[in-house]
């Protein structure tokens, strides 16, 4: 039997002003599912992702979070967008930035200190505690925000292009700490790329979205075992064979639906 829905899309279409952003969305991502959504630029990702977050309200359709709709923000779904430059506070330190994410929450200031030391501690970054987060590498800074997602203890983690901006070893680094803890917490996960191999990565499930407007107009289940470790993973003749599938997929002259 396969696991209940976490989020549920039904029928979602976003409209800015007469552009049709987003049409006729139809997915579930499963209870510990990490889902990755793939497509061009402009096709709808962020959108659709934002709409998921509770950030945008769709102009028709309805979003669900384990069987209840999203009317906005969800206590227990947490997003880590790319610019995580501009969503950490230059002048905090990276312990009280982490924390910074607890500030609505009714804790103790101790208890919001303890967490924040706690997330620090998974993402291997305990000892930067008490420097400032321009005192960081691009990938440091990142671990800084995924631990400030990690504090706040949600079951859904959205990600926005997580890795984009970051250089190629620190992205690889990223993907693997990124499974051990979407692993470790348990968490349903989806994330969004222009990267077709780190779709295929990181992912169970890999979606093609093709626009304007955004339609999902493919879905991959991706079998590969895991643990996964990426030039074993990357090397496997499955893995050029969903590579050759996926793009496929993205090009602009199939216009063939792919649901398996």
């Amino acid at each position: 039997m396969s696991a209940p829905a976490a989020l549920r899309l039904s029928r979602i279409t976003k409209d800015f002003d007469g552009n049709v952003a987003v049409s006729g969305v139809e997915l579930e991502i499963r209870v510990g599912e990490l889902l990755a959504i793939i497509g061009r630029s402009g096709c709808g990702k962020s959108t659709l992702l934002r709409i998921m977050a509770g950030l945008v309200q769709p102009t028709r359709g309805l979003v669900e979070l384990n069987g209840k709709p999203i009317t906005g923000p969800p206590e227990d779904l947490t997003v880590v967008f790319q610019e995580y430059g501009r969503s950490l506070l230059p002048w905090k330190t990276v312990v009280s930035n982490v924390a910074f994410g607890l500030s609505a929450s009714p804790m103790e200031k101790k208890e919001k200190l303890e967490r924040a030391l706690s997330s620090l501690d998974a993402v291997g970054l305990l000892k930067q505690a008490e420097l400032y987060p321009w005192q960081l590498s691009g990938g440091m800074q990142q671990r800084v925000a995924l631990a400030r997602a990690l504090a706040r203890k949600s079951s859904i983690l959205l990600m926005d292009e997580p890795f984009g901006s970051l250089d190629a070893q620190s992205r690889l680094e990223l993907q693997d700490e990124l499974l051990r803890l979407w692993s470790s917490f348990g968490m349903t996960a989806v994330i969004v790329t222009h990267d077709i191999d780190e779709a295929i990565y990181l992912a169970d499930r890999v979606c093609v979205m093709r626009g304007s407007p955004g339609v999902i107009s493919a879905q991959v289940n991706i079998e590969l075992e895991r643990p996964r470790v990426q030039v074993e993973t990357r090397g496997r003749t499955e893995f050029s064979a969903l590579r050759r599938e996926l793009y496929e997929a993205l090009s602009e002259r199939n216009k063939t639906p792919l649901l398996r």
